[in-house]
Formats: C-alpha cells, sequence, structure tokens
C-alpha cells in the first residue's frame, strides 16, 4: 500500500509549484552526510546544494546538517542542541528530510539509548512540524556505513541495521514518507572514500534519488534490460512484471490485446504486479503504458528459463570449441538466449580510462537483447555449455522454450558473485583492500591490477567481491527462472576451506534473489597437469552437493557433474563442451524435469572386497561395480589402493564378461582404502551404464 502522504503530497506538490508566491521551502535535517564534509565547496557540492540545482528557482534547499550529530536526545552530540536545529525551526520549511542515525551507531550511544530513539525521533518530528503538523515530512535510512569503518566488525554493523529498522517503523507508525539512501550509494563503496562520507559524485547520486522522492520525477516508465522483443518469461506460473515510473503514476498493462492489468507506482516510482500465465504454443506480445509512455515487447514467449553463470569455462563460446558441430545444427525459434557479455575481457593488459569510468558505474556488461538459435552467426557467440544444455533440453521437451541468461565472466572467483550484504556479514574483511589480501589466488589480484592500473585509487573491478552480484545477478532480482548453472572454481580452488564457506553464501544469494530452492546443477573442474589442487577441490566439489546426493551440504537440490574425461593436460579451458552441456541436461531431465533413464548414478561410496577364487570383485552400496562395456571393454584406469601405510599406488582394474571389476587375489590382500580419478589429471575411465563417469571418490576398503 502506498504512504497516503506520499501521493498526496505529490499532489499537492504540483499545485504549490504553479501558484505559490514564494519558493517552496525544503530544508535537510542531518549530520555530517548532509552538511558536506570532507568536500572541497560544501556550499557547492553537498546534497542539498545539488538538490537546489536540480529543482530550480520554484524551490529553496536549506542546508541544516550538523558534522557529529546524534538523533538521540542522549548522544554525545544531540542534534536538538545544535545550532542548525534551532535555525531549521525559525527557518519554518514547507518539507523536511530528516537523515540522521549514522552518528548513534557510536558505542557511546546506540548500546545505551536504543530504547529512546523512537521517542527522540519522533519528539524531533513534532517539533519540526508544531506550527503545521500536516508539513511534508521524508525521513530517510541512512547512508551506507563501508566495511572499511574501524568499528564495522565491532557493533557498527548491528547497531546500523537496527537502527535502519527502527527508521523504518517509526515511518509505518506515523504513515510518513520513507526513503533509503543507501540506495544510491550502497554498491558504489568508491563514492565512500572514509567508509563514511560520500565524494562529490555521491553526493549528486543522493540528491538525484532525493529529487525523485520529492517530485515524483523519476525519468518516466522504464524497464529492466532483460525486457524486450523475443524475451522468454518462466511458464507455469503467474509472471510478475515490474518496472519503474513515476511516482504515483498509473501503470497499464496489456497483454496480446486481450488482458489487462493495472498497477500504480509508489512515491519512489517502483510498481509490480502479476499477470496470469502465458501459453506456451504460441508467442505473445506486451504492452506496458504510463503517463502517454508506451513499451511494446513482441514475439514473447513462456518456457523455461534458466541462469548460466561462473567464469571462462562457462563462457567460452561455441565457436571456440572443437566439437561445436557435435550435433547437426539446427535452427530453432524456441532455442533462445540473453548473453551478457563484458566490455573488456580479463585479458593482461591495462584497461583505457572510459573503461574504468564504465566499471566504476556499473556499467560492466554490454548492452544487449535476446536472440534465438536460428543463426550459427548468433549462437557461436553463445556459451558452448549453456547452447549444448539447451540444445539437449530442446530435443528433450520439443513443447517447451528453452531460455538460457548467460552472464559467466573469465577468471571471476566465486566470492564477487555473493553481495556486499552477504559478506559484510559473514567475511566482512574480505572487502577491505581485498587487492593484497590473499583470498583469491594470486594471478587473480595480480591481474585485477593490471587492468586497473592507470588509476589504481578508487577503482573498482569485476573480480572484487560483491561486485558481480550487484552487476548482473542483483538486477535480474523480480524475473521467474527455472534453475541455475553454475561452472566455477578455477580461481578458488588454491583455498578450499574459504570456498567451503563461500558456497552456501552464494546458494543462497542466489536463491533470494532469483527464486526459492531453485536447483543448481555445478560442473567439477576439468583437470590439468600444472594444479595439483585441483584434485582435493573436485572432492569438496561433491562434499557441496546435497546430502540426498551423497554430499556433506544440508541446502538441497544441489547437483554435481563430473568433467575429468573431457579434460585437456595443459589448458585450463577444454575445447570440448558438448559432454559438459549435455550432461547438465541429462542430469536435470533426471531431478527437475523427473525423466527417467536419463542420467543414473555416479556417486562411489566405501568398497568391499569380495573374494571368488583369486580374485576380488568390487561392491559398493550392495552392488557390483560395473564398467559401461558400450564405451570400455578393456582395463579401468584411474583406481588407487593403499594398505595400512597409507600409501597409495595405482592399479589396472580388469572386468569380466558382465563388465563386473575385479582385481586380483595379489594385489587385493591387505587393502585398507582406495581413491578413484584423484590426480589433478587422470584417465579414469570408469562409466555408469548411461555413459555418465563415475565421480572422483575415496573410501575404505573392507572384505565380504
Amino acid at each position: 500500500m502506498l504512504r497516503k502522504f506520499s501521493l498526496m503530497g505529490l499532489a499537492c506538490l504540483a499545485s504549490l509549484v504553479s501558484y505559490a508566491a514564494e519558493p517552496i521551502k525544503v530544508a535537510c535535517i542531518g549530520n555530517s552526510v548532509t552538511a558536506g564534509y570532507l568536500l572541497k565547496d560544501p556550499e557547492w557540492e553537498s546534497y542539498p546544494s545539488v538538490l537546489q540545482r536540480l529543482l530550480g528557482p520554484n524551490y529553496e534547499v536549506g542546508n541544516f546538517g550538523h558534522s557529529g550529530a546524534t538523533l538521540l536526545f542522549k548522544g554525545h552530540r544531540p542534534y536538538v542542541q545544535m545550532p542548525e536545529f534551532k535555525k531549521a525551526l525559525d527557518w519554518d520549511a514547507d518539507i523536511f528530510v530528516i537523515h540522521l542515525g549514522l552518528n548513534d551507531t557510536d558505542p557511546r550511544n546506540w548500546p545505551n539509548y536504543a530504547s529512546e530513539f523512537k521517542r527522540d525521533y519522533n519528539a524531533l518530528i513534532d517539533s519540526l512540524t508544531h506550527k503545521n503538523p500536516m508539513k511534508r515530512v521524508i525521513i530517510a535510512q541512512m547512508s551506507p556505513i563501508t566495511a572499511l569503518h574501524s568499528r564495522f566488525r565491532t557493533g557498527t554493523l548491528q547497531y546500523f541495521d537496527e537502527i535502519q529498522a527502527e527508521i523504518k517503523r517509526i515511518a509505518d507508525a506515523r504513515n510518513l514518507e520513507l526513503i533509503n539512501l543507501s540506495d544510491p550509494l550502497y554498491n558504489y563503496s568508491h563514492l565512500l572514500p572514509d567508509a563514511l562520507h560520500p565524494t562529490s559524485e555521491g553526493a549528486i547520486r543522493m540528491a538525484r534519488y532525493v529529487y525523485g522522492s520529492l517530485t515524483g520525477d523519476w525519468g518516466g516508465l522504464s524497464m529492466s534490460p532483460y525486457y524486450g522483443d523475443g524475451m522468454v518469461l518462466q511458464r507455469g506460473k503467474k509472471i510478475r512484471i515490474s518496472g519503474q515510473a513515476d511516482g504515483g503514476a498509473r501503470v497499464t498493462v496489456h497483454v496480446d490485446k486481450d488482458r489487462e492489468y493495472l498497477a500504480m507506482s509508489n512515491h519512489l516510482g517502483k510498481w509490480s504486479m502479476l499477470i496470469d500465465s502465458l501459453s506456451t504454443e504460441r508467442s505473445h506480445s506486451i504492452t506496458i503504458m504510463s503517463k502517454g509512455q508506451r513499451l511494446q515487447y513482441n514475439n514473447v514467449l513462456a518456457g523455461d528459463v534458466w541462469l548460466a553463470s561462473g567464469q571462462s569455462n562457462m563462457a567460452w563460446k561455441l565457436n571456440q570449441t572443437k566439437d561445436q558441430r557435435r550435433e547437426a545444427y539446427r535452427d530453432d525459434d524456441r532455442l533462445r538466449a540473453y548473453v551478457m557479455q563484458p566490455i573488456a575481457e580479463t585479458n593482461k593488459t591495462a584497461w583505457p580510462e572510459d573503461i574504468l569510468t564504465q566499471v566504476n558505474n556499473h556499467q560492466y556488461y554490454k548492452k544487449t537483447s535476446w536472440q534465438t538459435a536460428q543463426h550459427i552467426e548468433n549462437t557461436g557467440q553463445w556459451s558452448a555449455v549453456a547452447y549444448h544444455f539447451g540444445r539437449a533440453l530442446r530435443d528433450s521437451l520439443p513443447d517447451v522454450p528453452i531460455a538460457i541468461v548467460c552472464n559467466p565472466i573469465g577468471g571471476a572467483p566465486i566470492e564477487s558473485f555473493v553481495s556486499q550484504r552477504t559478506l559484510e556479514h559473514n567475511l566482512p574483511d574480505m572487502l577491505t583492500k581485498w587487492y593484497d589480501k590473499p583470498y583469491s589466488m594470486p594471478w587473480v589480484r595480480e591481474r585485477a591490477k593490471e587492468n586497473i592500473a592507470l588509476r589504481p585509487q578508487g577503482q573498482r573491478h569485476p573480480y572484487e567481491p560483491g561486485y558481480l552480484y550487484a552487476e548482473g545477478i542483483e538486477p535480474l532480482h523480480g524475473l521467474s527462472f527455472k534453475g541455475i548453472l553454475w561452472y566455477q572454481g578455477e580461481s578458488n580452488a588454491d583455498n578450499p576451506s574459504l570456498y567451503k564457506q563461500l558456497f552456501p553464501l552464494l546458494v543462497d544469494d542466489f536463491r533470494q534473489t532469483l527464486g526459492k530452492n531453485l536447483p543448481i546443477y555445478t560442473v567439477q573442474l576439468p583437470g590439468i597437469s600444472s594444479r595439483p589442487e585441483w584434485s582435493e577441490f573436485r572432492l569438496l566439489q561433491e562434499d557441496l552437493t546435497s546430502v540426498e546426493e551423497g554430499g556433506k551440504n544440508a541446502q538441497k537440490n544441489i547437483f554435481l557433474v563430473p568433467t575429468y574425461d573431457c579434460a585437456d593436460s595443459l589448458d585450463v579451458h577444454p575445447r570440448y563442451k558438448y559432454a559438459v552441456g549435455n550432461r547438465l541436461a541429462r542430469l536435470a531431465l533426471q531431478k527437475t524435469y523427473h525423466r527417467e533413464q536419463a542420467y543414473g548414478q555416479t556417486k562411489l561410496g566405501d568398497i568391499s572386497l569380495v573374494r571368488h577364487g583369486k580374485k576380488y570383485y568390487l561392491i559398493s552400496d550392495g552392488t557390483f561395480i560395473k564398467q559401461n562395456q558400450a564405451l570400455v571393454k578393456g582395463d579401468i584406469q584411474g583406481f588407487e589402493f593403499a594398505h595400512a601405510d597409507g600409501v597409495y599406488f595405482p592399479v589396472s582394474l580388469e572386468q569380466d564378461k558382465k563388465g563386473r571389476l575385479f582385481v586380483s587375489r595379489a594385489i587385493g590382500d591387505g587393502l585398507v582404502s582406495y581413491r578413484y580419478a584423484y590426480p589433478a589429471y587422470t584417465k579414469a575411465n570408469l562409466y555408469n551404464q548411461y555413459g555418465i563417469p563415475v565421480l572422483p571418490a575415496f573410501g575404505r576398503i573392507d572384505y565380504k
């Protein structure tokens, strides 16, 4: 529900601007952020000064900020005792914008007087409006405090969150307009160099946000770049359509000219509605209108939408592979992709100034549009893994359109895809001076430094923790997905203990943003001789699958496909991607689409050796371990056994006429443990009955 005063305020504002003999007075109440602390020329650069220029001559903006001021009356510097408060009372403004609370996070204040915050805030509002209780009051949740703050880990973050929640409760109780000054700055930490005070550019962002709140002018009707001709919306459920309009505007959505839906934007210009599910059998048109503006989207399909993300092996293009023609190419209008590609690759080079500026402005992905698999020239630029995944689903689900949203970035570490908010509450140290800390592999940090060499201070990079979440995941919020494909880990393999912490955080972020309990299909790292750490990392990836899949992760619906048989011993980027995408699709057909005989079981547990004459047969989970004889006729490679001394030695296993694996008695006596497909690069060749390689494994050996 919209706040009553916000819409009334916008309506009355237009009348005041037209007929008032005197300018409308806007009083900006606040602390050092309002005052313009650290700016070279606060009278010109502070956000109230910028706001004055935006509003023009029909307004008069007063800056009543006092550095260090607290909202709390018993705080170390109460605003109500500062001269700016008295000046604001005497000025008798028409509109008040209140931004206080940052200094109340000081340990001298909030821990001692938190219970008095609501009373004091209400008293401040009453004092400002005592001459006219109907004056317009906008109260602001606080601008950000970043992890660079000296007390961030010792209470400030907790106090900040508690104060933000209290400010919202006050606005709700009094039915006042609420804005959040973290919104224009939160993902722009470089604009808060001391962790608290915005630069002149940051002040401009604040002023524009406050301007929109005051006037309702949010730039008119606009939609996420995802919306466009040829887009695919998730089938089988009501569809949420969300966008931006001017504050308090009526928004009309027409679907196929025979269905109409209405919404009203709130005081921040946000609007959202649910429309009925769309048929998968034909294309649709969607028209969105507001205040004379019209946006129309044609050739819209309803189908299954998948996100494909990660780093370079997911980004690897179809036209760069050696198996792009693994199957005869077929035009298919119902296989589509939204390919988000970077404006500059993270190659070993210094980016020019214009690229650096775009990165800072969160414009790292190029503008793009929906593509159909109707021309090999188009699909050649798609992620090869994503294309083969979509192609396989289309072959098995011919009546269902399939769409892939692709946003992987070469070399990106997992922490760049985890939200800043999540990192603040779990691993805040990652957010400070990350270039110089050993969380990511050294080459990741060095490559980032090379890219930003022309502007080493105050410069963002897509490898920065939280950056790619803000740039590539958060903008997809509100859209519906069928599931997620994740191929990443090369840039984190040297620190598996950290990855073990980060991966569940990423899963939570993705699901909170894109859909509760979405299935996530991950790709196990292939193999390369020069990266011995990949042996243990691949085993960790298995632990991070769901418990029901044999892993140790309590999060459900997380699955893993092996790819060591697609590896190149000398290249971190194997050129064969067909099997990867095909296996992901087959696993999804089994787990998400509940199709039988698509993928099978690929997990080995502990092994029992059963003696039969001069042979020991291998049994796992009560059944014989068998080779897929259609794929491999000879010996089985990849097993290593160990006696009590713990020293592993390689063993070639044989198979009988039924494909059952056995080892000679001479080798099989006295074994206590085994490993399978363990080396960083392996020629292990055990496949299940569906032609899927068995996952790397280790375990105990007993005898029956």
